[in-house]
């Protein structure tokens, strides 16, 4: 079983959680806590970029893509930009190219699979000049799961680069 963050004191997931055994071959694997920081976030896509160097180019760019949307949601949304709350991301990565991801906060629950994600035709039109991230996300990662428990927010991101939707 993959254990998530130990530091933000869940220390396993939830049976109906467990997408463990959807990584077959590991390859990689590393945990990383990081502050809520967009410089803190810039770092850290850097050490995952390292991790997926062998992704083909479009689902490496995807990955990094939707790690960075994830992140900076939670820095700006969730966190405010307070500089003391702390981020948890456990990535496995197996020989097939799969990639599963379990971020951890402990701010203000979201659950992505509760809103709709908005077109961004649609937000263009308006003028929008957010409202992209929960799209792309939904789009780049295969399956998305999301719980919360003794004040602890993990969302789980499963990526597969044979199922990558159009964006």
């Amino acid at each position: 079983m993959l254990d998530p963050i130990i530091s933000l004191g869940m220390k396993k997931l939830p049976q109906e959680h467990d997408f463990s055994n959807w990584i077959k071959k590991i390859n990689y694997f590393f945990t990383e806590e990081i502050g809520a920081q967009t410089s803190q976030v810039s770092q850290y896509r850097e050490t995952f970029a390292g991790f997926i160097a062998g992704f083909h180019l479009r689902n490496r760019n995807l990955l990094l893509v939707g790690i960075d949307e994830v992140l900076a949601n939670i820095t700006e949304h969730t966190y405010k930009y307070d500089k003391k709350k702390k981020i948890g991301i456990s990535v496995c990565v197996d020989t097939n190219h799969k990639v599963l991801i379990l971020v951890q906060d402990n701010g203000v629950p979201y659950n992505p699979k509760e809103h709709k994600a908005k077109s961004p035709k649609t937000q263009f039109a308006k003028g929008a000049d957010g409202g992209y991230g929960l799209y792309l996300i939904k789009r780049i990662f295969y399956k998305i799961d999301y719980f919360s428990q003794k004040k602890i927010n993990t969302l789980v991101l499963l990526f597969d680069d044979k199922r990558v939707k159009n964006i």
